[in-house]
């Protein structure tokens, strides 16, 4: 309650997971608004980010430097340290916490949102924030915009250019969240085009032909999250079928 209304005045617009009046739903939204129209039709190339065990990896001395820049009290700082290395208790032996954030913590999606907080800025600095012109200007030179989006330790970059600056974005991600002493993930990160689709946040994503016969961008549930559920339907009739329903006489 004390630490979160100082970095809410700072974080990005671009993050959206465990934050206040923010939810999946507005980071699916902005994505299929940013993929709508004449404007969308040319972000073609995703990349799909993932840090790997980004919550159990989290350098301590690192988050603390990051929160030493807004928060002065000594006793707020020390609280939040014995959090992190107060350790867990491992059937019947204690094991230290030299990294990552208390798993279940109250505090931990917050402190997860500070670190990652720097990506945020690093991708509003370099490209999120340059106005129509510069953006008309990178694309006479040749060179693609992206947008950007975050949830958690989840994110998407979009790309107008070629499959190569995708390719080098994910490079550059890469070696950042490397200097944050993070790793992107080989396996999850991927580099995809758009009417291939991705997947984000547990939605599948992707650009179709629509009811007009026009490229839209569509929202869709997985076809693995349609099996599991139906895979659940089926074990839940299989298992009433063999319940023995008592019947009663009256009169």
């Amino acid at each position: 309650m004390v630490l979160e209304p100082i970095w809410e005045a700072d974080f990005s617009i671009h993050s959206y997971g465990f934050r206040p009046n923010r939810s999946t739903y507005d980071a699916i939204s902005y994505l299929s608004n940013r993929l709508t129209g004449v404007s969308g039709e040319g972000y073609q190339w995703i990349i799909e980010g993932d840090i790997s065990s980004y919550f159990d990896t989290i350098p301590h001395r690192k988050l603390i430097k990051a929160i030493n820049k807004r928060v002065a009290d000594k006793d707020i700082r020390e609280l939040l340290w014995k959090f992190l290395r107060a350790g867990v208790m491992y059937r019947k032996d204690f094991e230290e916490t030299l990294i990552g954030t208390p798993q279940g913590g109250i505090v931990s999606p917050l402190l997860a949102n500070i670190y990652l907080h720097e990506l945020d800025r690093y991708m509003e600095s370099k490209y999120l924030n340059l106005n129509r012109d510069q953006r008309s200007w990178r694309r006479k030179k040749g060179k693609g915009n992206f947008l950007y989006v975050r949830y958690a330790d989840d994110f998407v970059v979009l790309c107008n250019g070629t499959k190569a600056e995708a390719q080098a974005m994910k490079e550059e991600l890469r070696g950042f969240l490397s200097i944050k002493g993070l790793t992107l993930s080989e396996e999850k990160t991927k580099v995809t085009h758009i009417t291939e689709g991705f997947k984000f946040l547990g939605y599948w994503i992707i650009r179709d032909v629509g009811t007009r016969g026009k490229m839209v961008p569509k929202v869709l549930i997985p076809e693995s999250a349609n099996k599991r559920f139906s895979h659940k339907i089926q074990r839940f009739d299989t298992k009433l079928k063999t319940l023995q329903v008592p019947t009663f006489q009256f009169g």
